[in-house]
């Protein structure tokens, strides 16, 4: 349905900028329609004046004429009349011919009713005059007011409609926005479900292959110690019988064969610790761990070395790189193999190698990853009864490597329990 507004006792037709400009545009020329015929009213008032002034002219003619045979008939009459118009008659002409006199006091009123329609025709005039101005400017007025209202109220309309669009744009802009940030998110969540999905079947396959790499470490370890505890076992029972032996046969054991049969056993000992330092064989399963490679290097770490004055002027109880542990002698065997597994066990803590002797005490080289409370981390275990920083200028309880290094190597002293 249409929507309309009544202005002016007209209704104009409501259009998306505001009224109808066709239904505005006829409503002015009705009004300027109206003016014409105002216009042609005032032409006729113009004629109607003209009209009398004609009128006047004619009557102002008869009553010339009237004049003019009235002084022929005084000129006929001379005679009569020798005193030289001492009383002056005025001759009139009937309709049918006749003449007849005419007083003073008619021609008085004649005067009088000419001067009447003169005045008449002027003030007529006036009025006509008057009248066409002022209808003329109330015209005009009018339809300037027509006009300047309704612009006014199709500016007023048109802003309406303007400020009503741009609102609707700008709410179907937000939910345009709102939508593709909401499209965003969902194509970002699920791209999340799937890396989820990717990645959980993968971290279950990794840390099956790294509990199965630590079972078979352990169980490893275990083969090992157990093959050491066997073989320490028979180089005891070794050494026990060829006491025995000598015993049996009267000699007297001196105390380098004793000794000698001590570091026997010290260095069966020492070779089987060598054996579980080796890497184990490569693993045939899909993901295993490459040979020869330490467990931060095999997560995709690669140990970065710090030196000791770098890692002294952060902290000093702080470790980073390679640091030696030293076990002065004697050496509690099985303390030392505890503290070997510790140390293997212990996470940013790589162990490198081990030597020395019993009787001598014995070195393990550890690589630090990260910096690490280590003196600690190490006097927290069991088997260690003492852990202290060796200071460089102090005499080495144990002696060191020549490894021609350029940088100083901190060192721990680690006392293990009896």
């Amino acid at each position: 349905m249409e929507r309309k507004k009544e202005l002016w006792g007209h209704k104009f037709k409501i259009v998306k900028n505001g009224l109808d400009e066709a239904e505005v545009y006829s409503f002015v020329d009705s009004l300027t329609n109206q003016y014409g015929n105002l216009a042609k009213q005032i032409e006729h008032l113009d004629s109607l004046v003209s009209r009398l002034s004609y009128q006047y002219s004619h009557l102002a003619t008869k009553l010339e004429h009237l004049d003019s045979p009235a002084n022929h008939h005084t000129e006929r009459h001379a005679a009569e009349v020798d005193d030289g118009m001492e009383r002056l008659d005025l001759l009139g002409t009937t309709p049918n011919g006749d003449t007849v006199e005419v007083g003073s006091d008619k021609l008085e009123n004649l005067h009088a009713l000419t001067r009447f329609a003169e005045r008449t025709i002027v003030e007529a005039a006036k009025q006509a005059n008057a009248t066409k101005t002022e209808i003329e400017e109330k015209a005009k007025a009018k339809a300037i007011s027509i006009v300047a209202s309704a612009e006014e109220k199709a500016r007023v309309e048109a802003d309406a409609i303007i400020a009503e669009t741009e609102m609707r744009a700008k709410e179907r802009g937000e939910e345009i926005i709102a939508a593709a940030q909401q499209e965003a998110q969902e194509l970002i969540e699920g791209a999340q479900r799937r890396v989820e999905a990717v990645e959980a079947p993968a971290q279950d396959e990794a840390d099956q292959l790294v509990a199965e790499a630590r079972q078979e470490a352990e169980q490893n370890a275990q083969d090992i110690l157990g093959e050491a505890k066997k073989r320490a076992e028979e180089g005891a029972q070794l050494v026990k019988q060829e006491a025995d032996q000598l015993l049996a046969e009267g000699k007297q054991i001196t105390e380098d064969e004793i000794r000698q049969a001590f570091e026997n056993i010290q260095h069966n000992l020492l070779s089987l610790v060598e054996v579980f330092e080796k890497p184990p064989a490569k693993s045939t399963k899909k993901g295993g761990a490459v040979p020869g490679r330490s467990k931060t290097e095999a997560a995709g770490h690669v140990p970065t070395e710090t030196t000791t004055d770098e890692t002294e002027k952060r902290d000093p109880d702080l470790f980073t790189g390679t640091v030696e542990l030293a076990l002065p002698p004697p050496v509690v065997l099985d303390r030392m193999l505890q503290l070997h597994k510790h140390l293997k066990r212990t996470p940013n803590v790589d162990v490198l190698n081990l030597g020395g002797s019993v009787d001598k005490g014995i070195t393990i080289r550890v690589l630090v990853q990260n910096p690490t409370p280590l003196l600690k981390v190490i006097g927290k275990l069991s088997e260690v009864e003492e852990a202290s920083e060796e200071l460089p200028d102090a005499n080495k309880a144990v002696p060191g490597r020549e490894t021609g290094e350029e940088t100083s190597i901190r060192r721990i002293i680690v006392t293990t329990k009896e």
